[in-house]
C-alpha cells in the first residue's frame, strides 16, 4: 500500500508519481505549466528538482524563487531581462545558471541584484572588461569556474568583487603577476584548479585577508603566520604580567610593614 504525503493529495496519480521521482532525482521536468507543481518542487523537491527546466513561464518563476534552498537551473540556455528580473528575486542560497554561455550586459546588471547568497555562472568562458566590472558589483558569492580569458585586465576587474568569495577553478597555473593581482581580493578565493601555490609565489599572499581553497586543501596564510609569532607574543605577555604581579606584591608588603611599625 502506498502512503502519499498530504501535500500530494490534490495532484493526479501521474503527477504524484512524477513529483516523487523528481524528489529522488530520477525524473526531470523540462517544462512546468502548473504553478502548484512548481510550488511543491520549490519547497519539497530539493535543490536539483528543477534542474531540467528548459523554459520558465512568469507564473512558474514566481513560485520557484520562493525556495530558501539553492535554485539549480542548468537547463536554461538563454535568459532575457524579464526572466532575469524574476530570478533575481530568489533569496535562498545559490542561484545556479551554469548552462548560460553568454549573458547580455543588460541581463548581468539585473542578475547582480540577486537577493540570495551566491550566483554561479560556470558556463561562461569569456568576459569583456565591462562585463567583469558589472559582476564585481555582485554582493554574494560569485562562481566563474569556466573562464578561459583570465588575463590581467579581466582579473583587475574581478578582484574588485565585493562579495564574500569568488571561485575561479579554470586557473590551473598561477604566475607571479596573477598572484600580485589576486592578493588584492578582500574575500575568500576558491582556486580548485591549483594543486598548490609555488614557493616563489607564496610570499605574495602573506597578508591575504581570506582563505584560499585549492584542489586538495585550504590555505590560511594569516593564521599560519600568526602561529609563528604567537609564542613570542605569549612570552612577552607573561613577562609583563609577572612584573605587574611583583609590583603589586611589593606594594602590599610595604603597606604591611608600615602598618606594623605604627604599633
Amino acid at each position: 500500500m502506498t502512503f502519499w504525503p498530504t501535500s500530494l493529495f490534490t495532484f493526479t496519480t501521474e503527477e504524484r508519481r512524477a513529483l516523487r521521482l523528481a524528489r529522488r532525482g530520477n525524473y526531470k521536468f523540462k517544462e512546468i505549466n502548473d504553478p502548484r507543481i512548481a510550488k511543491w518542487l520549490a519547497h519539497r523537491g530539493g535543490s536539483s528538482a528543477l534542474n531540467g527546466l528548459e523554459t520558465i513561464q512568469p507564473a512558474i518563476a514566481k513560485q520557484i524563487v520562493k525556495t530558501s534552498d539553492s535554485l539549480r537551473l542548468s537547463g536554461i540556455q538563454y535568459l532575457d531581462e524579464s526572466l532575469a528580473h524574476r530570478l533575481a528575486g530568489h533569496s535562498g542560497r545559490t542561484l545556479y545558471l551554469d548552462n548560460l554561455h553568454h549573458v547580455d550586459l543588460e541581463v548581468l546588471e539585473i542578475l547582480i541584484t540577486h537577493a540570495g547568497r551566491g550566483l554561479s555562472l560556470d558556463g561562461i568562458k569569456n568576459l569583456s572588461i565591462e562585463e567583469a566590472s558589472v559582476l564585481a558589483r555582485y554582493r554574494g558569492r560569485l562562481s566563474l569556474n569556466n573562464l578561459s580569458n583570465l588575463n590581467s585586465e579581466i582579473l583587475a576587474a574581478l578582484v574588485q568583487h565585493t562579495g564574500k568569495s569568488m571561485s575561479l577553478a579554470s586557473l590551473e597555473k598561477l604566475s607571479h603577476p596573477q598572484a600580485q593581482q589576486l592578493k588584492e581580493y578582500k574575500g575568500d578565493l576558491y582556486l580548485r584548479g591549483l594543486c598548490g601555490i609555488p614557493l616563489t609565489i607564496e610570499s605574495a599572499f602573506v597578508e591575504f585577508p581570506g582563505k584560499i581553497v585549492l584542489k586538495h586543501h585550504e590555505r590560511r596564510p594569516i593564521q599560519a603566520y600568526a602561529s609563528v609569532d604567537a609564542p613570542a607574543e605569549n612570552r612577552g605577555a607573561r613577562i609583563a604580567l609577572g612584573i605587574v604581579t611583583f609590583a603589586c606584591m611589593a606594594a602590599l608588603f610595604a603597606l604591611l610593614v608600615a602598618a606594623l611599625s605604627n604599633f
